[in-house]
C-alpha cells in the first residue's frame, strides 16, 4: 500500500496572500453527488451567474448492491461543464463537444449530485438570482469540487476504471464485515464509530473474492467522486480528511490509512489533504473536457462538510438540522477528532459519526425517521391517502393549528412546562451537555404561539407543511455519503437570539413571541411574513378539534423529542436552530419544534449550499477577496 499525507491546516485558508485589488472573476463550483451533477458559476459576492445539472443513474441489485459507473460520471460532468463554458464564452447553453464516453474510457472525470428525485434541482446559490444570459460573465478563475463520500473507486495503471463504483450506500459486504471484525480486532478498536457493512475495507475484501480479475488490474483506489474528478483533471490523487473519516480505513490518531495486508498492497492510496488547490488542469484533461489548460483545481470538503459550511459555516459551534424523509443534525465541534476518546478506550459504543474537520470535528447524527413517521400518522389518523399532495399538506397544517389552539384554550400546559417534564424523562444528560432545552423563558428565545401560521400562512407554507416527500438519500447515509440534498442537503455565527427573544433569519425576518403557548393562545411574529396572526381565528379553528388532530400533534411532538435527543448526543446547545428539509417548511411544525426545544427555528432557503461552500473555498485558495457568507451568519 502506498500512502502519504500532508500537514493539517486549521482552516480552508488561502494558498496565497489575498490580492489587495483582485480582478473580477468567477469560480466554477461542482457538486458531484449521487443523483445529479450540479454546477454553477459563482462570483466573489456569492451571486450565481449560471448553473447546470445532469442526472446520474444508479444500478441496484440483490443484497444491497448499489453501483454507478465512471463513464456515466464523465458524461454528466462534460455536459454541465459544456453548458457553463458555453455561457462563459458567450455561445449560449450547449453540451461539451468531444469524444464519446466510450472513447474516453481511459480518462476519468468525476461527477455528483444529491440523492433525490430526478429532474432539475431546486434552488441556486443565494444571494440574488442567476444573472441574465445576456449579462457578461467574468473570467473563470478556478474549478472547485465537492461530492459524495465513502465510495470505492478502483482505477488501473492508466487511470481507467476496473470495476463499477461501489457507492457508500452499498451493503453487500455484510459477511466480509463479520470476518474482518473477527480477524482484525485492532481495526475496529482504532475507529471512532463501529464499522458497518457500508465500510470500505469489507467492500474491498469482497471484491477481491468475487472480482479477482478486476482487483488484479487495479493500481489505485479513491474514496469519492470529487477525488476521482481531481485525479482525472490534475493527475494528483487526493482525499480530504473529512471524506477519509467516512471510510473506516483512516485513523485520526495517526493521520494515515490502516494497512490490511495483501489485498491492499498493490493499491496506491490517495494523499490526505485539507481544502485547497490540488493542481492544475492538464493539457489532456483540457482537450477532453473543454476546460482551459492550467486552470487551478480546488478540492473542497466532502459533501456533508461542504453542505454544513454553505448552510451555517465552519466555525466551532456551527449547527443545522435537516428534517426530510429521515433527519439528521450536523455540528462543528471544536475538539479535534484526533483528541477524541475511542469507544475501545471508554467502553461506550459510538452513537454518531465524528469526522475530521479543519475546525475540530464534524459531528453528524441521524434520525432513521422524520417525515416518514409523520406520513404514517397522516395516512392512519388523518385519512390522507396521498400524504404528499398539496391538499394533504394543507389538511395536516390545519390539523396541527386546531390541536394547538384547542390545547391553548383548555390549559394544556405551556411549552416550558412540557419541555421541563421531557427533560426530566431524558435525564441529566441534557443538562450536562449544555441543556439543549433550557425553557423558552430562560433562553429568551420564544416559540411562536399556537396561532402562528393561521389563515395568513395557509398558502405556500401549508402547501409544504410537514413535507415528508423530500428525499434524504442525499445525505449519503446522512452522515457518511452523499450529503446534504442536497442533501445531502449545512454556522459560523448563527446569530443568537437576543434578550427579547428575536432571531434574525436569512431573509432578515425575525421570530419572537411568548415563552410558550399561553391559555389565551398568544402568538409570536411569523418568521415568514412578520405578521402577528389573529388569535380569534385560531380559537375558532380549535372548536372542531378531533382525536386525529391531537394524534398528529402528538406525533410532531414526538419528533421534536427525537430532535432534542439528537442535539444532546452532539453536545450542542444552540441559541438558534437553522433548519432545512420538507418537514420544517410547515409553519405549524416549526411552532411545535420551537415550543418543545425552547429555541427559535430558522427556516433556511432552498439553495445549493455545497456549491456555495465550493465557491468560497475556491476564492480563498486563490487568495482572492470575496464576500461569500453562509446562508445563516
Amino acid at each position: 500500500m502506498t500512502s502519504c499525507s500532508s500537514t493539517p491546516r486549521p482552516s480552508a485558508r488561502p494558498d496565497t496572500e489575498p490580492s489587495p485589488d483582485p480582478a473580477p472573476g468567477c469560480i466554477a463550483a461542482l457538486d458531484l453527488g449521487t443523483s445529479h451533477v450540479k454546477a454553477a458559476l459563482v462570483d466573489a459576492s456569492g451571486r450565481t451567474l449560471a448553473e447546470a445539472a445532469a442526472p446520474l443513474p444508479t444500478e441496484r441489485g440483490p443484497h444491497g448492491r448499489m453501483h454507478q459507473h465512471v463513464l456515466d460520471w464523465q458524461t454528466a460532468v462534460r455536459a454541465v461543464l459544456g453548458e457553463l463554458l458555453g455561457l462563459l464564452s458567450g455561445e449560449g447553453p450547449s453540451a461539451a463537444e468531444g469524444p464519446s464516453a466510450e472513447e474516453d474510457a481511459l480518462a476519468s472525470l468525476g461527477a455528483s449530485a444529491q440523492p433525490g428525485d430526478p429532474g432539475q434541482p431546486e434552488g441556486s446559490v443565494p444571494p440574488g438570482e442567476p444573472a441574465p444570459s445576456a449579462a457578461p460573465i467574468p473570467p473563470l478563475l478556478a474549478l472547485a469540487v465537492t461530492g459524495q463520500m465513502q465510495d470505492l473507486v478502483l482505477l488501473g495503471a492508466a487511470g481507467e476504471p476496473t470495476h463499477p463504483v461501489v457507492l457508500y450506500s452499498d451493503t453487500e459486504a455484510e459477511p466480509e464485515l463479520a470476518e474482518l471484525l473477527a480477524a482484525r480486532p485492532d481495526w475496529a478498536a482504532r475507529l471512532l464509530l463501529a464499522p458497518g457493512p457500508d465500510a470500505l475495507p469489507p467492500k474491498l475484501l469482497r471484491l477481491a473474492r468475487t472480482e479477482p480479475e478486476a482487483m488484479q488490474r487495479s493500481r489505485r483506489i479513491l474514496f469519492s467522486a470529487a477525488g476521482w474528478l481531481g485525479f482525472a483533471l490534475t493527475g494528483r490523487s487526493v482525499c480530504d480528511r473529512l471524506t477519509a473519516s467516512t471510510t473506516s480505513a483512516y485513523f485520526t490518531r495517526t493521520d494515515d490509512w490502516f494497512p490490511f495486508g495483501p489485498v491492499f498492497e498493490p493499491l496506491a492510496f490517495p494523499e490526505l489533504t485539507d481544502p485547497g488547490t490540488i493542481g492544475e488542469v492538464t493539457p489532456e484533461a483540457a482537450a477532453q473536457f473543454g476546460l482551459p489548460a492550467g486552470l487551478p483545481v480546488v478540492m473542497a470538503l466532502g459533501d456533508a462538510g461542504a453542505a454544513t459550511d454553505g448552510m451555517v459555516g465552519s466555525m466551532p459551534g456551527s449547527l443545522y438540522l435537516h428534517l426530510g424523509t429521515t433527519g439528521w443534525a450536523a455540528h462543528v465541534h471544536p475538539r479535534p477528532a484526533s483528541a477524541l476518546p475511542l469507544p475501545s478506550e471508554t467502553g461506550e459504543p459510538g452513537t454518531h459519526h465524528r469526522l475530521t474537520h479543519p475546525a475540530g470535528h464534524l459531528a453528524l447524527a441521524r434520525m432513521p425517521e422524520a417525515g416518514e413517521a409523520l406520513e404514517r400518522v397522516r395516512r392512519r389518523e388523518l385519512g390522507l391517502e396521498d400524504p404528499h399532495s398539496e391538499a394533504a399538506h394543507a389538511a395536516a397544517e390545519a390539523a396541527l393549528l386546531r390541536a394547538l389552539a384547542a390545547e391553548a384554550g383548555t390549559g394544556g400546559g405551556t411549552a416550558t412546562e412540557r419541555g421541563a417534564a421531557r427533560n426530566d424523562a431524558v435525564g441529566s444528560g441534557a443538562a450536562e451537555s449544555g441543556a439543549v432545552v433550557r425553557g423558552a423563558a430562560a433562553r429568551g428565545a420564544a416559540a411562536r404561539g399556537a396561532a402562528t401560521g393561521g389563515a395568513a400562512e395557509s398558502g405556500a407554507e401549508s402547501s409544504a407543511a410537514s413535507g415528508a416527500a423530500e428525499s434524504d438519500a442525499e445525505t449519503g447515509g446522512a452522515a457518511t455519503g452523499g450529503a446534504a440534498e442536497s442533501s445531502a442537503e449545512s454556522g459560523a455565527a448563527m446569530g443568537g437570539s437576543s434578550a427579547a427573544g428575536k432571531a434574525r433569519g436569512p431573509g432578515g425576518s425575525g421570530a419572537a413571541g411568548s415563552a410558550g403557548v399561553s391559555a389565551a393562545g398568544s402568538a409570536g411574529v411569523s418568521a415568514e411574513n412578520g405578521e402577528v396572526p389573529d388569535a380569534s381565528g385560531v380559537e375558532a379553528a380549535g372548536e372542531g378539534t378531533t382525536d386525529a388532530d391531537r394524534a398528529y400533534l402528538a406525533a410532531v411532538r414526538a419528533l421534536a423529542g427525537e430532535v432534542r435527543e439528537l442535539l444532546v448526543r452532539l453536545d450542542a446547545a444552540p441559541e438558534v436552530l437553522p433548519a432545512t428539509g420538507g418537514v420544517v417548511r410547515s409553519a405549524a411544525v416549526r411552532t411545535v419544534l420551537e415550543a418543545e426545544l425552547g429555541v427559535p427555528v430558522v427556516l433556511l432557503p432552498a439553495a445549493e449550499a455545497g456549491l456555495r461552500s465550493c465557491a468560497r473555498v475556491g476564492f480563498e485558495a486563490l487568495g482572492r477577496e470575496h464576500t461569500i457568507t453562509p446562508l445563516v451568519h
